[in-house]
């Protein structure tokens, strides 16, 4: 039985609008559980994939066992990076 009335276009749009309020909720979860699978690289480079990455378990572990020790978003090692032309730099 189809209802003509008023009251009829109630419960779709609130169906829809749920249905949007999840997606502007769950979206920037989905994105931080996506780079918390990627490299430091992959992460700040634009645009940064939405397919999780192959890194997810390693970069678990290093959490875990690491902490924010060494969080500074800088590269270790001979592999470092010089600033990129533009870049902000804090000076203490």
């Amino acid at each position: 039985m189809v209802s003509s009335g008023k009251s009829a276009w109630i419960i779709p749009h609130a169906v829809l609008l749920l249905g949007l309020g999840l997606v502007l909720v769950l979206f920037p979860v989905y994105v931080a559980f996506v780079a918390s699978s990627l490299p430091l690289q992959d992460i700040l480079d634009a645009p940064m994939t939405l397919v999780p990455g192959p890194d997810l378990l390693a970069n678990y572990r290093d959490a875990l066992a690491l902490g924010t020790a060494g969080t500074n978003g800088q590269r270790r090692g001979d592999d470092a990076e010089q600033p990129r032309h533009g870049a902000r730099h804090r000076h203490r």
